[in-house]
């Protein structure tokens, strides 16, 4: 070996230690997205088309809706946040339906080619099995 414990002083061995420590301390920080990579993780790539007549009216008037103004649709108040570009590129919005019952359901829509589709929401909840 080309140097002993001897020829190194040990107040270079001290930074090093410091160095060490604060390096195994910071490999535990948890990383939180921010609130434009939740949503950017929210396009798939996953159509879902629309299954019902609403659906279908949502998405064709969803270009033209303005940023958090509510719409009636047939009695539901249809609310579109603010577009955004996902990760792939695609334009996106939040998609807010309220039935007069109560019942609230949060939907994400993306578009390609001007065409509007649903996406699956990945940070929804799994859906529970009920009973058969």
């Amino acid at each position: 070996m080309w140097f002993s414990r001897r020829s190194v002083p040990k107040v270079w061995t001290l930074p090093y230690w410091f160095a060490g420590v604060l390096i195994v301390a910071c490999g535990g920080a948890k990383v939180v997205p921010t609130a434009q990579e939740a949503k950017d993780a929210a396009d798939t790539g996953t159509r879902l088309e629309a299954q019902t007549p609403l659906e279908q009216s949502v998405l064709a008037e969803l270009p033209r809706m303005p940023a958090d103004r509510p719409r009636s649709f047939g009695g539901v108040a249809v609310s579109a946040g603010a577009p955004y570009h996902a990760a792939s590129g695609r334009p996106c919005r939040k998609v807010t339906l309220a039935a007069q019952a109560g019942e609230v359901a949060e939907r994400v829509a993306c578009a390609e080619a001007g065409s509007w589709f649903f996406v699956p929401d990945v940070f929804a909840p799994a859906p529970q099995a009920g009973p058969r």
